[in-house]
């Protein structure tokens, strides 16, 4: 029969190693919980990111966009929350940007023919 092996009690740690045992160990508790924490909010921030609707919901009510007098629409282009109106007024002919959700023109560009060509 073999005999069992000899159990050797841990004998207790001096004061000083005591006092180094417990500060790893509270270092690791704090670091493994900000891992954690840090692990959660990127989670966190992806799945916000992923659901969110990055356009604007439209609510029903029309957007009025002004128009220079006589001008008439002969093109459109759109880009995310912009809206290029090419008009026609007279000779020259205008671009107009104007932000799809409030309406209000953001630039304009004159197209004129009869305007002397910069040299």
């Amino acid at each position: 029969m073999t005999s069992e092996p000899e159990r050797q009690d841990d004998e207790p740690l001096d004061p000083a190693a005591e006092n180094l045992r417990r500060k790893l160990m509270r270092l690791l508790i704090f670091s493994m919980g900000f891992m954690i924490l840090s692990v959660l909010t990127v989670f966190g921030v992806i799945i916000y990111k992923t659901t969110r609707s990055s356009e604007p919901v439209y609510d029903g009510t029309p957007v009025a966009i002004p128009l220079p007098g006589g001008g008439e629409i002969i093109d459109t282009a759109l880009d995310a929350n912009r809206l290029l109106l090419t008009v026609r007024s007279g000779d020259a002919v205008r671009l107009v940007l104007v932000d799809r959700t409030t309406g209000a023109i953001v630039s304009e560009y004159v197209i004129d023919p009869s305007a002397p060509v910069p040299q």
